[in-house]
């Protein structure tokens, strides 16, 4: 789809994965379509958790994030791969989303079959996304609010 999109409009689309894992990491670069490598960027990263709320949040160690995401994918971090964690009960789910929706980058999110994060994104939400559960795609949505968006037009 990114490259259809740029073949087509000139706009290069990049996918940003983060992997806590450097042996799952090297194999999904493994496994990907080689001329679709220049639309991907792939990271180790380190984990790191934080508690909001009531709630375990466990990240990637993210420096810095891009400010105009159009669309986040959640899956992961996995907590059976990290050390140290607090003991329960507490509920968990990933941090860095919070984070983004505290920075509101981005226009759309999902999340793979993990209905408990419903709660920590309705609790820990910044009143600029409306989040709902689509029980027929067992996925929650996230979706901004109130934010414009102006179409580049291209030449």
């Amino acid at each position: 789809m990114l490259k259809e999109q740029f073949i087509k409009t000139g706009v290069k689309g990049i996918i940003y994965t983060y992997e806590q894992s450097r042996e799952y990491l090297n194999d999904l670069k493994s496994h990907f379509s080689k001329d679709l490598l220049e639309y991907v960027n792939f990271n180790l990263c380190d984990l790191t958790y934080y508690l909001e709320n009531n709630f375990r949040l466990l990240k990637y160690d993210i420096k810095e994030y891009h400010q105009e995401i159009d669309l986040v994918y959640i899956d992961g971090p996995t907590h059976q791969l990290f050390a140290n964690l607090p003991p329960p009960p507490r509920y968990q789910a990933n941090g860095n989303i919070i984070e983004m929706m505290k920075l509101n980058n981005f226009k759309f999110g999902f999340s793979d079959k993990r209905f408990y994060y419903y709660l920590v994104y309705k609790l820990n939400n910044y009143n600029n996304f409306k989040i709902k559960i689509d029980y027929i795609n067992k996925s929650i949505i996230l979706s901004r609010i109130g934010r414009c968006y102006k179409i580049k037009e291209t030449t």
